[in-house]
């Protein structure tokens, strides 16, 4: 059995699918989690994600998931381990390129734009056929981080106004941009994702179940280490633990930004 350590960026209580045959997937929390609303913050995030999955790998993953469109992480990640590493962003616009065209539809506002600059750069053929990407929320969203009133916990409730104004936006977005499908921008939307889904008469890719699943079929299709040797699987580099160890101890236990996301309960299959 192979086990996929899902770095738990939104704070799910449980994986969105069920694992298939072969595969295990394990949640593993950041040692603090860090809301990355500027360039800056987004560095902690990467830096506490590196920290997850380097803990993860030396306790013998078989490989990462970053539940996160913004893919926190992945490219020092791959720079520590052959083992598979895989990001929701990448897996969900590397399939929405395979639609010819297509918008993001995101709940973060416009200035959480840097992220997604970034995931369309980074993956190949996503920012030409990317159309738009539509910010949902104002920006007072950002103040409501981690609140029973942020739009994230809407979600989790499935607020019907909520689910329905979405389900609107998309088919606006759709409407003017005449994109092929809808991406949708976060992974916290996959609470929704299946009512929003049945809304449209379009594509609607969900990156939480799209790159949980691309994981789960690489490690799968992944070699083990040679026997008897697993260090081309994982370089440790201790400065990646001792860096959040130095930032922990120094920085107080609430910040303001710690964002427990989405409770999403266990699949029933």
């Amino acid at each position: 059995m192979k086990r996929l350590v899902m770095i738990n960026s939104d704070g799910k209580s449980a994986p969105v699918s069920g694992d298939p045959g072969g595969v295990t997937t394990e949640l593993v929390d950041l040692r603090r989690r860090v809301f990355a609303r500027t360039p800056a913050r987004r560095i902690l995030t990467d830096l506490l994600t590196l920290d997850a999955a380097e803990s993860a790998l030396a306790a013998g993953a078989d490989g990462i998931y970053v539940d996160s469109f913004a893919d926190y992480g992945v490219t020092a990640i791959r720079g520590i381990t052959d083992r598979p590493v895989i990001g929701a962003g990448e897996a969900a616009l590397a399939e929405a390129v395979g639609l010819g065209t297509f918008a993001v539809v995101t709940v973060w506002p416009a200035s959480l734009g840097f992220i997604y600059d970034e995931r369309l750069a980074a993956v190949p053929g996503a920012a030409d056929a990317c159309l738009d990407v539509h910010h949902y929320s104002p920006e007072d969203e950002l103040d409501l981080v981690g609140t029973g009133t942020s739009v994230r916990a809407r979600m989790v409730r499935h607020e019907v106004d909520l689910v329905a104004d979405l389900i609107r936006t998309c088919r606006e977005v759709r409407e003017q941009t005449g994109a092929e499908g809808i991406v949708l921008g976060c992974t916290c939307m996959a609470p929704v994702a299946d009512e929003i889904a049945a809304g449209c008469d379009f594509p609607v890719l969900d990156p939480a179940r799209i790159g949980l699943a691309a994981a789960r079929a690489a490690v799968l299709s992944s070699s083990p280490p040679a026997d008897g040797d697993g260090a081309q699987a994982h370089v440790r580099d201790p400065l990646i633990a001792s860096a959040v160890d130095a930032w922990l101890e120094h920085t107080p236990e609430e910040t303001g930004d710690d964002c427990v996301v989405c409770a999403i309960p266990s699949p029933s299959n």
